[in-house]
């Protein structure tokens, strides 16, 4: 079970990876143009929170992907938060950070019986989801200051543990409440994508067979979709207003994850999808409804936060008394290469630390530095994440 765990959480990292990294080409944009945060249509002209806020009102779910590590997504998504509510407009907040089972934990923070700086205790953030708390706080903030209700919208995580594990069938009976009432399979369009991702990256799976990590793979992430789609179908009918939900680009883009499910489940009911953008390709307006504009950053349990450009990866800043930080990082770095491997996206470097740790090696990096290129080495125990 803890092998094909780390399988499927490696596979969520090229989900969301290559969600984040963009698609194919069909309106250039000027990065220049654009500033951080900015929404835009995929014409490339800038829309306004008034002209988001009438867009939205004629929705029933409004779905605002996110890379999870992007520091930017997040003040992005607590900007269109602060705009719905000043508008007046009814909404709740949709959390695929948060366990459906974690429901109590936000009801009393809905109360005002939780503040934000006990948020990340109360719902044992690290183990549940793990990403920086320090990251989504500002949306958190923005929501209690505004009285707007949270609402989990994910499985429990043991439930997707059994599932990936030994499929359905594995799921304990006390925990078979969690599942949606029928999972719906994805789009052609969204298995040949997983397919080809998937492929790409065989060579960094272990000895199972890969036929049938695929299939599980597929049937978790429709578990995912389906459940996160059920569940604010479910609070919305409760609730009422628009339903506001943050969810990592993968299940967002193209309307294939969980637009597809609500159109299944609540079928003629609007869906608005706002996709990231970062600058580093031509925009693929399919991939969303609306965008905005926030690079591709990354901050590594290594203790430093990189910024994707193209071709490398630059240091923003190194947390003091890190591994970076003892290593030699520097901001202003930039990192060329990674155990050999060009940073041509920062999967890369999750990729190398997988195979350093493998190889019970060191990670070994190449940056430029004032013109000049510098050796720095990390060492990794096997007991800690890789690079996350």
């Amino acid at each position: 079970m803890k092998q094909s765990l780390t399988i499927l959480r490696l596979w969520i990292a090229i989900v969301i990876a290559v969600a984040g990294l963009g698609g194919c080409a069909s309106a250039p944009i000027p990065m220049q143009d654009i500033l951080p945060g900015e929404l835009f249509a995929p014409s490339g002209e800038t829309v306004s929170s008034a002209q988001l806020v009438e867009r939205a009102r004629v929705s029933a779910y409004v779905l605002l992907g996110e890379g999870h590590t992007v520091a930017c997504d997040h003040r992005v998504q607590a900007d269109i938060l602060v705009a719905f509510s000043e508008a007046g407009m009814p909404f709740s907040l949709g959390l695929e950070m948060v366990p459906v089972d974690l429901q109590p934990v936000l009801d009393r923070f809905n109360a005002g019986q939780i503040d934000v700086d006990d948020l990340e205790q109360e719902l044992n953030w690290k183990e549940t989801w793990g990403h920086f708390f320090e990251s989504y706080a500002p949306v958190f903030r923005e929501a209690a200051k505004r009285g707007v209700p949270l609402v989990a919208l994910n499985v429990p995580k043991r439930v997707v543990s059994a599932v990936s594990a030994a499929g359905l069938e594995g799921v304990a009976e006390a925990d078979r409440h969690y599942l949606p009432a029928r999972i719906i399979p994805p789009t052609d369009d969204q298995v040949l994508s997983l397919h080809e991702e998937f492929m790409r990256h065989q060579g960094m799976m272990t000895e199972r067979k890969i036929k049938d990590e695929e299939q599980r793979f597929l049937l978790v992430q429709s578990l995912w979709d389906t459940a996160m789609a059920e569940n604010a179908m479910r609070a919305r009918t409760i609730r009422g207003g628009i339903m506001l939900i943050l969810a990592g680009s993968g299940h967002v883009e193209y309307n294939w994850g969980i637009a597809h499910r609500l159109h299944v489940l609540d079928a003629g009911s609007g869906v608005l999808s706002i996709m990231p953008w970062r600058g580093l390709d031509d925009l693929d307006g399919d991939s969303g409804d609306l965008f905005f504009y926030c690079a591709l950053t990354h901050s590594s349990r290594l203790g430093f936060t990189l910024e994707q450009l193209p071709g490398y990866a630059e240091v923003v800043t190194v947390a003091p008394e890190t591994k970076a930080a003892l290593a030699g990082f520097l901001p202003g770095d930039r990192i060329e290469t990674v155990q050999g491997m060009p940073v041509e996206d920062l999967w890369v470097l999750h990729k190398a630390a997988v195979q350093a740790k493998k190889d019970g090696q060191p990670l070994n990096f190449v940056v430029l530095r004032g013109g000049e290129r510098v050796s720095l080495s990390v060492p990794l125990t096997l007991s800690e994440p890789e690079a996350e």
